[in-house]
């Protein structure tokens, strides 16, 4: 699967590379954070392959006689089949940075994936949800309205990834401008935050369902 193979092809370069620069300065790497760098990228994989199901492979499942509601719920399950892979192999993963850090690095220094991870379990596997929502939702709109419907889309993508600094900044740091913003939401803890997020996902994918049964698709 492409999604398992953008995880473990990350996973395994972040792991060599951390190694490389305890080598190079002369010290032991004190942290592993291979998992949840390789679960980051599984996550925008499994996105960008949300995105291109939604948003080009739709017009094909119809050509081939499927109606809308049974395209939609079958690629809605599939993605969510992925995404429940995806999550199982970032666990472990996570395991495999917590079996070298005791190993390879003789037990020293901290797995800040393996603590990650656990410690919002609730969260990351909501994320999965949301994050296939979301994209069901922008390959809906480029069905929807074609051309223009991707440059909606391209700028929904990369305004917030080029802007994400500022903003995060802005919320997580004490000296931010919405700092009260963030404290409450790591105040909510991770169970919450995954419940705000399935609230989200459930929002998108209606919408999502919404644009997609009012699309007229040429067969």
């Amino acid at each position: 699967m492409l999604v398992g193979a953008v995880q473990l092809g990350m996973w395994a370069f972040i792991e060599a590379l951390l190694a490389f620069l305890g080598t190079a300065v002369g010290e032991d790497v004190s942290v592993a954070m291979g998992g949840v760098i390789a679960g980051g990228a599984g996550l925008f994989a499994l996105g960008l392959y949300g995105l291109i199901q939604f948003g080009v492979s739709f017009t094909t499942a119809l050509s081939m006689g499927r109606t809308r509601r049974a395209c939609f719920v079958s690629k809605a399950a599939a993605l969510l089949a992925m995404g429940v892979c995806s999550a199982a192999l970032t666990y472990a993963l996570c395991w495999a940075s917590e079996a070298l850090r005791l190993t390879v690095y003789h037990g020293r220094g901290l797995n800040a994936s393996f603590l990650f991870v656990h410690e919002y379990t609730s969260a990351w596997l909501a994320a999965h949800v949301a994050v296939i929502a979301l994209c069901m939702l922008y390959g809906a709109v480029m069905q929807r309205f074609g051309r223009a419907g991707f440059w909606v889309v391209y700028m929904l993508i990369v305004l917030p990834m080029a802007a994400s600094g500022p903003i995060l900044g802005a919320v997580f740091n004490e000296d931010g401008l919405l700092y009260p913003v963030g404290r409450a939401i790591l105040a909510m803890g991770p169970a919450s935050i995954g419940v705000g997020l399935l609230l989200a996902a459930a929002v998108l994918g209606g919408a999502a369902w919404g644009v997609l049964r009012r699309t007229s698709v040429r067969v």
